[in-house]
C-alpha cells in the first residue's frame, strides 16, 4: 500500500471524526448525555481495549427508562443514522442498530474518552444483561450474591437498564421471598409437629413418650430426608446454573468469533480498497507519463517546425537577394541596351549634319 493510499484512508477517518465531533457540539445538553450513552452502548467491550468491537443492539433495549428523556433519545438517534454514523438493522424481526463505521470506535478520541470513563459501567451492564439472557432462554433466577450485585447495578444506573433486566432482577427478589416463606413454613410447621408431639407425651405417660419419640424420629427421619432432598434440589439447581455458565460462555466465544469474523472481513475491504486506490493510482502514473510524452512529441513537433519556419525564412530571404540581384542585373542589362540603342542612334545621325566649311575647299 502506497503512502499517498494511507494518506486518503487516513483522511476519510479524519473527515468521519471531525462529521461526528460537529454532530454531538450541535447537541444541547440533554442531546448530548443521550448520544454519550447510545455510542458507548453500542460498543462491545474487551478486556483487551484494542479488541474493542462494535455490537449490534435492539433499539428498544437501548432506550431510556424516564419519559422525559425519550424525546431526546429519538432525536440523537434520527440524527446519527441521517448522518450514517449508526445504521438500522433488523434481527428476527426487532428493529437494531450498530456503529457504522469500526474506525469510530479506534480513532474518534471523544469515543474513546468516553469509552474509558465508563468502562466498569458497561462492564456491569454486560454482566447483568447476560444473566437476562440466560433468564430469557432458562428460566434462571438470581440467588443470594448474585441477585444483590444486579440489583445493586439496578439502583446505580436506573436509567441503562431496560425493561426486561429489570423484570428479569424482579422476578429474582420474587422468587427468592417464595423460598424464603416456603422455608419459614417448613419451620413452623416442622416447630408445631414438635409441640403437639410434647404434648401428646405429657399426657399419654410413658406410652405415649414412646410413641411421642418414635414420632419425633419418624418425624427427624423425614425431615433429614427433606433437608437431603433440599440439598439434592440445591446440587441440581448448581448443576443447572454451572451448566448455564457454560452456555453463556460458549455463546460469548461464538460472539467473539463472530467479532473476529467481522473483523476480518473489515480489514479485507480496507485492503481490497488499497488494492483499488493504489490501481486507479497507477492507472493515474500511467496517463501522467502518457501525457507527458505526448507533450514532449508536441514540444519536439513545435521546435521542429520553428527550424523549419526560420529555414523557410532563410530560404526566402536568399530567394529575395537572387531577385534583387537578379531585377539589378536585368536593369543593369536594359540600362546597357539603352545606352548601346542611344549610342547607335546617335551614331546614324552624324552623315547628315552638314560638312565643315575646310572640308569643302579641300575638295
Amino acid at each position: 500500500m502506497t503512502a499517498e493510499v494511507y494518506h486518503q484512508i487516513g483522511g476519510v477517518t479524519g473527515a468521519l471524526q471531525r462529521k461526528a465531533d460537529a454532530l454531538i457540539d450541535s447537541f444541547d445538553p440533554a442531546q448530548q448525555r443521550q448520544g454519550r450513552r447510545l455510542l458507548i452502548r453500542l460498543v462491545g467491550i474487551e478486556d483487551d481495549v484494542a479488541l474493542d468491537t462494535r455490537r449490534r443492539a435492539a433499539i428498544e433495549q437501548l432506550r431510556p427508562t424516564a419519559p422525559s428523556e425519550l424525546t431526546a433519545f429519538d432525536q440523537v438517534l434520527d440524527a446519527f443514522v441521517a448522518a450514517r454514523l449508526l445504521v438500522h438493522g433488523e434481527d428476527s424481526g426487532v428493529p437494531t442498530v450498530e456503529i457504522a463505521h469500526e474506525a469510530l470506535i479506534r480513532k474518534w478520541a471523544r469515543l474513546r474518552q468516553w469509552l474509558h470513563e465508563d468502562r466498569d459501567k458497561l462492564v456491569e451492564l454486560n454482566e447483568v444483561e447476560g444473566w437476562t439472557q440466560q433468564w430469557l432462554n432458562f428460566g434462571t433466577f438470581l440467588y443470594g450474591n448474585q441477585l444483590g450485585y444486579a440489583v445493586r447495578v439496578r439502583d446505580k444506573y436506573p436509567d441503562d437498564l431496560d425493561s426486561t433486566a429489570s423484570d428479569m432482577i424482579t422476578a429474582s427478589q420474587r422468587n427468592e421471598a417464595i423460598q424464603r416463606r416456603r422455608s419459614r413454613r417448613r419451620l413452623n410447621i416442622a416447630l408445631a409437629v414438635s409441640l403437639a408431639v410434647a404434648m401428646v407425651m405429657a399426657a399419654l405417660g410413658s406410652w405415649a413418650s414412646q410413641e411421642a419419640k418414635r414420632a419425633i424420629r419418624e418425624q427427624s427421619n423425614a425431615e433429614q430426608q427433606r433437608q437431603v432432598a433440599e440439598l439434592e434440589r440445591e446440587r441440581a439447581e448448581e448443576q443447572e446454573k454451572k451448566a448455564n455458565r457454560a452456555a453463556a460462555k460458549a455463546r460469548d466465544a461464538a460472539s467473539r468469533a463472530q467479532r473476529a469474523a467481522e473483523r476480518e472481513r473489515w480489514a479485507r475491504a480496507n485492503a481490497e480498497l488499497a488494492e483499488k486506490q493504489e490501481k486507479l493510482a497507477r492507472q493515474a502514473a500511467e496517463k501522467a507519463r502518457a501525457e507527458a510524452q505526448r507533450r514532449a512529441y508536441l514540444e519536439a513537433e513545435a521546435r521542429a517546425e520553428a527550424v523549419r519556419a526560420r529555414d523557410a525564412e532563410a530560404d526566402a530571404r536568399v530567394a529575395e537577394v537572387r531577385a534583387r540581384r537578379r531585377a539589378e542585373a536585368l536593369a543593369d542589362e536594359e540600362k546597357r541596351r539603352a545606352d548601346e540603342l542611344q549610342r547607335k542612334l546617335d551614331g546614324s545621325l552624324l552623315p547628315e549634319l552638314p560638312q565643315p566649311a575646310t572640308a569643302e575647299a579641300a575638295n
